[in-house]
């Protein structure tokens, strides 16, 4: 098999293809339209010939769907609405770009559906909920509807919530091995971990994380094959190993290891509340004050890490473990006082 090196080597040189072709190799080898040779990708030449790149028609999606909605329409100062959604979105594992037949990831193999990770990516669980509620005091209430100061005082108030949870989203971990575990049981322990100094968030158990370091940390002197103490026990391993090559690594076509990975991150919670209070002053004019607390719970939601099997420096590299990053509308508590006067 040629090498991917090679192969461009050949197309960038007009006198090794012409070569190639009077050893017997068709002109369309390497690429799929040689009479249009000129730039790819990062506009690297490619000989003298005027360049062009094309597109075809491969990739694809699909989303199969359950939405349930509910409303409540304004009675007795109470109105609100809520909707779940259940679902699961697919994308193709050849939607990327053809250009010069060298972004494709092969002929040799069917197209197939992935689960479609990332941000925003496949949610499959979603639950929003939005209420407000007039508080029954003051005039036109059931409580204290005798006007005058007292209304001024117990009347107006006014208390909403905003609310949503849904499943954490999809990560891939890419195409990799499972040793001493399943895909199921792996699902259960990728989840949030604090270490025991309470300083830092993980996304994995600490044995497993040590193990697959172990795992991806490979050496090709090595009489056991790899740098440091074999891997044992529970761990995520490299596609590749003495028993199994992957030919198709870069299509990760998973002839020996998952071909893509993916799990479920934690779960995103973030509700916020607001409390406020009308007072009439004069005639149709008012007077508003409110609390706002944006994420009033003071959910933290980490974006999950992934990715461990996109290459060996990204899996022997514990830092790659580590959740730092969070996410969401406001990563923490914040409680704003509003103003308003309507008139």
């Amino acid at each position: 098999m040629l090498s991917n090196t090679a192969s461009t080597g050949i197309l960038n040189n007009a006198t090794f293809r012409q070569n190639a072709i009077n050893a017997g190799l068709p002109a369309n080898f390497f690429v799929a339209n040689p009479d249009v040779l000129g730039t790819i990708n990062n506009n690297t030449a490619q000989g003298t010939l005027p360049g062009t790149s094309f597109r075809t028609n491969i990739g694809g999606s699909k989303y199969s769907a359950l939405q349930i909605e509910m409303r409540r329409r304004l009675a007795g100062g109470l109105q609100a609405q809520a909707n779940y959604t259940f679902g699961h979105q697919y994308v193709t594992s050849g939607s990327a770009a053809l250009t010069n037949g060298l972004s494709f990831f092969t002929f040799r193999r069917p197209q197939y559906y992935l689960r479609n990770s990332g941000d925003p990516g496949d949610i499959t669980h979603a639950f929003k909920l939005n209420l407000v509620y007039d508080l029954p005091f003051g005039e036109a209430r059931r409580i204290g509807a005798d006007g005058g100061v007292r209304d001024r005082i117990v009347g107006g108030w006014q208390i909403g919530a905003s609310t949503i949870a849904r499943s954490g989203r999809l990560i891939d971990l890419g195409n990799l091995r499972l040793v001493g575990m399943t895909r199921a049981e792996l699902e259960k322990i990728f989840d949030l971990r604090v270490d025991a100094a309470g300083r830092k968030v993980w996304m994995l158990p600490q044995d497993v994380i040590d193990q697959t370091i172990a795992a991806f940390s490979v050496s090709a002197t090595s009489p056991t094959g790899y740098a440091g103490a074999p891997p044992t026990g529970r761990y995520l391993a490299p596609a590749n190993g003495p028993d199994c090559i992957e030919v198709d690594s870069g299509a990760r076509y998973g002839q020996c290891a998952s071909q893509s990975l993916v799990v479920t991150g934690p779960m995103f919670r973030q509700t916020d509340l607001r409390v406020s209070k009308r007072t009439r002053v004069a005639g149709r004019t008012d007077f508003e004050l409110a609390i706002e607390m944006l994420n009033a719970f003071n959910e933290p939601n980490f974006v999950p890490v992934g990715g461990m099997g996109t290459n060996t420096a990204v899996g022997n590299n514990i830092n790659n473990y580590e959740v730092t990053t969070l996410t969401g509308t406001n990563t923490s508590r914040q409680i704003q006082l509003v103003t308003r006067f309507n008139w």
